[in-house]
C-alpha cells in the first residue's frame, strides 16, 4: 500500500488531526506513543547516518525498510516492556545511607553462598571474587578492594543478583 504523497509537514499534520478524532483518548495516546518513539529513533538514526558520512554535504534520507525496521524495533519493545514491581526484599539495600560496610555485611549474609540457576546448574559465589564487581579503580580499569574504589550503586544491587539468577 503506496501512501498518499502529501505536498507539506502542514498537511500531514492536518491529516493526522483528522484522523485522531475517530478514536478515544486512551487508544489515541498509546498511537502517540508509539509514534513519537518511532519518530525519536529515526531522527538518531539520520543523526548516525550524517555522521557516517564525515562532512561530506548529502541529502541523507532513510529508506522503506529501514524505517519499518525501526517500527518494528519499537514495536517489540511496547509489547515486552514490562514494570517489575520490586518487594521490600530487593530494594531493602536503597537509600542514602547505605554504606560500604553494609553492602558487605549483606553479600556475607544473603549473596554468599551455593546457588541453582534457572537451568539447574550449580553456582557458588565466594565473597573473595563476588565483592570486586562493587569496587572499581577508574584510572586502570581493575577492581581493586580498597575503599577509596567502592561504587554505591553496585552494592545497592546485591539483592538483584540471587533474583536474576
Amino acid at each position: 500500500m503506496l501512501p498518499h504523497n502529501f505536498n507539506s509537514q502542514e498537511e500531514i499534520l492536518h491529516k493526522l488531526r483528522e484522523i485522531a478524532k475517530v478514536h478515544d483518548f486512551s487508544n489515541f495516546q498509546t498511537i502517540a506513543h508509539i509514534f513519537y518513539d518511532v519518530i525519536k529513533i529515526s531522527y538518531y538514526a539520520l543523526v548516525r547516518k550524517i555522521e557516517g558520512l564525515k562532512g561530506r554535504v548529502v541529502k541523507v534520507t532513510l529508506k522503506r525498510n529501514e524505517i519499518t525496521r525501526l517500527v518494528k524495533l519499537i514495536d517489540y519493545h511496547h509489547v515486552n516492556d514490562n514494570l517489575f514491581p520490586p518487594d521490600h526484599e530487593l530494594v531493602q539495600c536503597f537509600g542514602p545511607n547505605y554504606t560500604e560496610g553494609d553492602a558487605l555485611k549483606f553479600f556475607e549474609n544473603y549473596v554468599e553462598g551455593p546457588i541453582e540457576d534457572r537451568f539447574g546448574n550449580k553456582i557458588s559465589i565466594s565473597l573473595d571474587d563476588g565483592v570486586k564487581f562493587m569496587y572499581k579503580n577508574k584510572e586502570n580499569g581493575r577492581h581493586e578492594l580498597k575503599s577509596e574504589f567502592y561504587i554505591p550503586s553496585r552494592g545497592k544491587r546485591l539483592p538483584w543478583i540471587r533474583h536474576t539468577i
